[in-house]
């Protein structure tokens, strides 16, 4: 199942077409206790100047670059705190949080992946995590 989103996914992001998953529609921005973000990164929408606006961004791929979706994620600021957790329906996760140190763990499948994010005052800040053991 894994494969085939991750390929679903591949096809979209060439043909142009949003891929959405069981966690709902990708592209739709969502808040979370406050904290506004969107999972996104398929097709056309990827590139939408509206994320511009999100300074920290989580990428889930695999060993090779593709694109991972269904990932449950959560984001704790420096003191441990969960400050968003969500599962996305897409390979990215842009989150409107404050400037400072973050800890990302997301899981797909059985796999889990930690990443450190620290968020600047002004632009955007990236993590990727990338998930060797699945296919991609």
């Amino acid at each position: 199942m894994r494969k085939l989103l991750t390929v679903g996914l591949l096809a979209g992001a060439v043909l142009g077409t949003a891929v959405t998953g069981p966690a709902g529609a990708a592209d739709e921005e969502k808040t979370y206790q406050g904290t506004r973000y969107v999972c996104t990164g398929v097709g056309q929408e990827r590139d939408d100047p509206r994320w511009a606006a999100y300074p920290a961004k989580v990428m889930l791929t695999t060993k090779s670059g593709a694109f991972v979706a269904d990932g449950q994620i959560t984001i704790a600021d420096a003191q441990g705190k969960t400050v968003l957790e969500t599962t996305c329906d897409a390979p990215w996760l842009l989150a409107q949080l404050p400037p400072g140190r973050y800890q990302v763990t997301a899981k797909v499948a059985d796999y889990t992946q930690k990443g450190a994010l620290i968020v600047p005052a002004k632009g955007q800040a990236a993590v990727t995590l990338r998930f060797a053991k699945i296919a991609g």
